[in-house]
């Protein structure tokens, strides 16, 4: 794993094999390693960067006397991005999708291609009206008021629950939720 550092937080990245630029972002509750099995494909024709966000895997966390900025994994994509010259591709799955469609804004013509696997655009719901973002809404509540107090089981709690459906979660073994 390499470093850099972003807005004063140290990353970590994986650079691995010759070749195109391949940038890939993963999801939340997940880290570089999410895609160790796509990057052993990929390695002897491409070159795979694969940073590990804010928090995750082998990064550091956000500061905790600093504000956060929303923009500050994006950041991360595009730190990685300068390492790499010319065109390069983009692939984002869920949280890194929507990182990845955000990156793609700014590096404009250097994107040779953009995959975006189950991207997480809600602000859509918010822009355009829907009564889906109310839920959506809610959801940011459940898990950013655990997160804020410390509480990071139950915020996760509150998220996996959502998406698996709550008995499921609190059905699952207890080595998955122990690491949350």
């Amino acid at each position: 794993m390499k470093q850099l550092t972003v807005g004063g937080v140290e990353i970590a990245y994986l650079d691995e094999g010759k070749g195109p630029a391949v940038v890939i972002g993963h999801c939340s509750s997940a880290s570089h390693r999410e895609w160790l099995p796509l990057i052993e494909t990929l390695r002897s024709d491409w070159r795979v960067l694969a940073p590990d966000f804010i928090g995750y895997g082998r990064s550091d966390p956000w500061p905790a006397e600093e504000p956060f900025s929303t923009d500050a994994d994006v950041n991360v994509l595009l730190a990685v991005a300068k390492k790499t010259k010319g065109p390069l591709h983009l692939v984002g799955h869920s949280y890194g999708a929507a990182l990845a469609l955000e990156a793609a804004r700014t590096l404009g013509r250097r994107v040779k291609s953009l995959t975006l696997v189950e991207p997480v655009t809600f602000q859509l719901l918010r822009q355009e009206g829907r009564p889906e973002w109310a839920e959506v809404e809610q959801l940011g509540l459940a898990v950013l008021g655990p997160v804020a107090k410390g509480e990071d089981r139950a915020a996760a709690a509150a998220f996996m629950s959502y998406w698996l459906g709550r008995w499921r979660w609190w059905l699952s073994p207890e080595t998955p939720r122990s690491k949350a």
